[in-house]
């Protein structure tokens, strides 16, 4: 799953580097429409039984992880969402194996990515030390929230926050 991943990564990194800031914004505000979906859709509830699995679904899979990792290298946005939805509808796996792999892939497609933009001059390595220590923090006080069972609103809010963006890049993209 990591290997294709990490391909895919590379190409669609290279291909962000390439395009105009006007249609990545684009790009972007349309796949944080199609995020939206996912935020108010839960596929966390089913069974997870594990299984044996074809070689038809093997290679599907296999398809699915070299896009996921271009859509990774090239956005980024909602990534571990198809991560997880891969591992759970084509590999059996439960949501918590789904989840460890969301984190292994993610972990090794993003340091490949990062390298490519690094390379192409693409990256402020303070300003990405800022936002990493902030995401971080972030998922600590998440994790924390998450813990008390008190997340109803957080859905909503996700919500209204993904559609303003999506809205604010279309508009700044065709004005």
């Amino acid at each position: 799953m990591v290997l294709p991943a990490i391909v895919g990564s590379i190409l669609g990194s290279m291909a962000a580097v390439n395009i105009s800031d006007g249609l990545f914004q684009i790009i972007l505000a349309i796949t944080m429409v199609v995020t939206i979906f996912f935020i108010v859709w839960d596929p966390t509830k089913r069974s997870g039984k594990e299984m044996n699995l074809s070689l038809n679904r093997k290679a599907l899979g296999a398809l699915l992880f070299l896009a996921i990792g271009f859509y990774g290298g090239f956005i980024q946005v909602g990534a571990g969402f198809y991560i997880v939805l891969t591992a759970m509808f084509i590999f059996q796996l439960s949501f918590i194996h789904a989840n460890s792999v969301k984190v292994l892939v993610t972990g090794a497609y993003i340091f490949v990515s990062l390298l490519v933009f690094g390379l192409n001059g693409e990256v402020n390595w303070w300003l990405g030390l800022v936002l990493a220590l902030g995401n971080a923090t972030g998922a600590w006080i998440g994790s924390q929230i998450i813990m008390s069972s008190q997340t109803k609103w957080i859905k909503w809010i996700l919500f209204a926050t993904v559609l303003v963006m999506a809205a604010r890049l279309l508009y700044e993209a065709l004005v």
